[in-house]
């Protein structure tokens, strides 16, 4: 179709990366019992709906300890979604620069058209790593310069980490979910590929 011309001949790779640290254990709302089970939930559904006749999607997860690709960027979605559901909770400390550089370095990897980072965490970095070097809002505005694009999904973002999150995220690109808008964050985190030519440009953005 006319408005969606793009998405045809604009292959995205996208990297799911998702927060397992120890502040991702608390208690979410309804029938997430935590945030990582909201996370989790987030990154089932954006991945589901890849279109994987044209784009690439991996996961990652990470804390302050580690950084771990469970699937490098592949056409292969249902593969990819296998290693959502077994992602642990641990009692680590969270940080940023390392978990989302790996995710760049996947994305670089690939020679798509469009590279897009979805960032799934409450945002508390338990170190000072977003003021001090090596700083991932830098990391990430440097991405974005590059053509890069970042959507950020809060687990019940608030204060510094609503605010961490909203300095990731491309602007408009930041959904923050809290008890009550469950569904109808996912809901948004779907339109959004609408934005981004990935998944069938539907719905439509």
């Amino acid at each position: 179709s006319g408005k969606c011309s793009c998405c045809d001949n604009t292959q995205v790779a996208m990297m799911v990366v998702v927060d397992n640290s120890r502040s991702m254990s608390l208690q979410f709302a309804g029938m997430y019992a935590s945030r990582l089970a909201f996370a989790k939930a987030a990154a089932n559904r954006f991945i589901s709906e890849v279109n994987q006749f044209k784009d690439l999607v991996g996961l990652m997860k990470f804390n302050a300890d580690d950084d771990i690709v469970l699937s490098s960027p592949t056409s292969n979605k249902t593969f990819v979604q296998s290693f959502v559901n077994p992602i642990q909770q641990t009692q680590n400390k969270t940080t940023f620069f390392d978990g989302l550089n790996t995710a760049i370095s996947e994305l670089n990897s690939t020679s798509s058209n469009l590279k897009v980072i979805v960032l799934i965490s409450d945002g508390e970095d338990t170190t000072t790593s977003y003021l001090d070097f090596p700083n991932p809002i830098a990391l990430l505005s440097d991405f974005k310069s590059n053509g890069g694009i970042v959507i950020c999904v809060g687990c019940r973002a608030s204060g510094e980490g609503f605010a961490l999150l909203s300095n990731l995220a491309t602007g408009g690109f930041f959904i923050n979910a809290y008890p009550g808008l469950e569904n109808a964050t996912l809901d948004l985190l779907s339109g959004l590929k609408g934005y981004v030519c990935a998944g069938n440009c539907t719905p439509a953005g």
